[in-house]
């Protein structure tokens, strides 16, 4: 039996729940709707091999895909397989003819019951992924490709020195590294809850920095990133303060972890800080500190911000974007930071950004007076030094 189109007036009986989720012309399908709330994606026979070995950004993203095609027909991921190709070609026109005419124009922060110009072919990237290349549906993807709308600016916008001026002077002691990583080393919200102690290794060279590994278990997404003097104070302020509650800090401790109290029962065992509640910290200090999130993403707009204030300081193109775990054409002895010239090429430029990644003016003040003391100190060394051997003075003319 095909696939037929069908119109929502034969659908007015059909649960109410189906019929929200339903297109004003969808298709009746050879199958009956799912009754049964949908199941995590993970619990399908069809869909517990295609997610296994996914790392969690892309797991995420696909079985939102799915999800939602499962949605719009009311069913599951396997009941979907065993249709032929032909009526699953039926299905995919009538969802993208549906998400193109109800997208949105423009770009911006994702809203609940919107669809974004640009995320028509994002939508399809979970689909090719499950039906093509797992399940190997005879489907001409090129077809659908052509149908995805142009993608178009966005009006999000990277948050202004002010506003995270503002936002780091609003922070408690809990949420000043927090801000400070997203901005000076542009750690992806996503991978701060994993981080460890164990994860900084301080420079031989440069002591007033430590690299931090961002996605440190992963063979293939680990990077090295650079964090600042500023970042690494106010950790050790972070640091004694749960000390001083009763935490038990070590190498394996997390970097970041719930807030809690100095009688919290957490303070024995902290668990992972979720990307969601991360998230929800930001949001509260921005609105503590006035700052309109209208057309800024939380958390990504200080990763925007910094890569922002690199670029100023004319930080190098790709050491910029390895450090921000882009792929670049480095040779790999950029990627190993035990190698010394690793190091030195990588601070080098780094550096170049330090005084516009600090965020407190009066540690910009600090580093700048530090920099002055440094080169009075050594034009005194080289004083002393020709002092204390005249007959060099002399040769010297």
């Amino acid at each position: 039996m095909a696939a037929q189109l069908v119109t929502d007036k034969s659908l007015k009986h059909t649960n109410k729940r189906v019929r929200v989720l339903t297109a004003p012309e969808t298709l009746q399908v050879p199958f009956w709707p799912l009754r049964a709330p949908l199941a995590e994606m993970e619990s399908y026979d069809s869909t517990s091999f295609w997610l296994a070995g996914m790392n969690e950004a892309t797991k995420k993203a696909y079985k939102t895909h799915l999800r939602l095609f499962c949605l719009f027909y009311s069913t599951s991921p396997d009941v979907l397989v065993q249709l032929p190709s032909e009526d699953l070609r039926i299905l995919l026109d009538a969802y993208i003819l549906y998400l193109l005419k109800v997208m949105a124009s423009e770009a911006g922060k994702p809203k609940g019951g919107r669809v974004s110009v640009n995320s028509v072919g994002q939508y399809f990237t979970g689909l090719r992924s499950f039906f093509v290349d797992e399940h190997e549906k005879d489907l001409n993807w090129k077809r659908y490709e052509k149908k995805f709308p142009k993608r178009i600016k966005s009006n999000l916008r990277s948050y202004y020195l002010e506003e995270i001026q503002k936002m780091y002077k609003a922070a408690d002691t809990f949420d000043k590294p927090l801000v400070l990583l997203e901005y000076c080393a542009w750690v992806r919200v996503g991978a701060i809850g994993a981080l460890r102690f164990e994860h900084l290794t301080k420079i031989p060279e440069y002591p007033e920095l430590q690299f931090l590994t961002v996605y440190p278990d992963s063979a293939d997404e680990s990077y090295p990133v650079l964090v600042t003097p500023e970042f690494l104070h106010d950790l050790e302020d972070l640091k004694e303060l749960r000390q001083r509650w009763g935490e038990k800090i070590t190498p394996k401790s997390l970097i970041f972890c719930p807030k809690f109290g100095p009688h919290s029962k957490r303070l024995k065992n902290p668990q992972p800080v979720t990307v969601e509640s991360l998230r929800g910290r930001m949001r509260r200090l921005a609105t503590v500190a006035g700052v309109d999130l209208t057309n800024i993403q939380p958390n990504h707009g200080m990763r925007k911000a910094g890569n922002t204030a690199a670029k100023n300081a004319h930080m190098d193109k790709d050491f910029k974007e390895l450090l921000m775990g882009h792929s670049t054409g480095l040779d790999d002895v950029y990627y190993d930071i035990e190698n010394p010239r690793s190091r030195r090429e990588l601070v080098s430029e780094y550096l170049k950004a330090v005084d516009m990644l600090t965020i407190s003016e009066e540690n910009r003040l600090k580093r700048k007076v530090d920099s002055q003391n440094g080169l009075i100190e050594a034009a005194s060394a080289i004083v002393r030094f020709y002092e204390s051997h005249p007959e060099l003075s002399k040769t010297q003319g």
